[in-house]
């Protein structure tokens, strides 16, 4: 379990929201040789995974048909499963993509920040990392850098809806003393932002605040990123990206 904004205390606190440089691009890259990592949930336990700082009387992950659910009914808090395969460093993998499945299955209020989605870079008790996810409430994407002295959240119109799969990509490229971090979803246009205070290197996972959600197909693709896990990702056409996304926004 997570508070979303470390330079406060108390209750009611909203994250701050700051601006850092955005950069649109149409593709975002991979690289060759990379080894890639999957996780298609189909165990009755979760051996590689691990969830930060587990606080049991308001927050669970548990593997359930096919599918890890999540859920964390807490205001301002988020709750992280991180992957921590065995004989492995993975807070030393870097510029690497995370692709997964996700929907949002149950939140409490409209007045609250439901969000479900992907963690890259994170530095665990540090309280750095970078997060890609998608808020019901506001009908967003957001990209946020999160440090304990500062939440910083870049907004995306984005039309989210409850019990819709979403297929999410996170990357992260690091350039210089700079690192781009790329969101895409359904395979759409890529958002994306720069950030100056690189950091380096750090673990990836799965993200849900104040909501419950389910995610499938975990794969994470990288240089630095063994090859390991278990089954194989589900193939999805560009059409089908396309058909679902426009099905969503006409439903709007």
């Amino acid at each position: 379990m997570v508070e979303t904004d470390a330079a406060h205390t108390g209750r009611g606190v909203r994250p701050a929201v700051v601006a850092v440089s955005i950069v649109l691009a149409l593709t975002v890259a991979t690289s060759a040789g990379a080894g890639v990592w999957h996780d298609d949930f189909s165990l009755a336990a979760l051996p590689d995974w691990e969830i930060f700082n587990l606080d049991r009387d308001i927050e669970s992950w548990k593997p359930k048909d096919g599918v890890v659910a999540g859920e964390i009914y807490e205001p301002d808090f988020f709750s992280l499963l991180l992957l921590k395969p065995t004989n492995s460093r993975p807070q030393d993998w870097s510029d690497y993509t995370v692709r997964v499945r996700a929907r949002l299955t149950g939140h409490q209020g409209d007045d609250d920040e439901s969000r479900i989605g992907i963690a890259l870079y994170d530095h665990e008790f540090d309280g750095e990392r970078y997060l890609c996810m998608l808020q019901l409430q506001t009908a967003e994407a957001l990209i946020v850098r999160g440090t304990d002295a500062l939440w910083q959240a870049i907004p995306f119109p984005f039309p989210v809806e409850e019990d819709v799969w979403y297929e999410l990509e996170a990357s992260v490229r690091t350039a210089g003393a700079t690192e781009s971090i790329s969101f895409r979803i359904d395979g759409g246009p890529v958002m994306a932002i720069t950030s100056t205070g690189p950091f380096g290197s750090g673990i990836a996972g799965l993200v849900v605040s104040d909501a419950e959600a389910e995610f499938d197909d975990f794969e994470i693709r990288g240089v630095s990123v063994p090859t390991g896990g278990r089954g194989a990702p589900r193939a999805v056409s560009a059409e089908e990206r396309l058909a679902t996304t426009w099905a969503r926004v006409k439903r709007r």
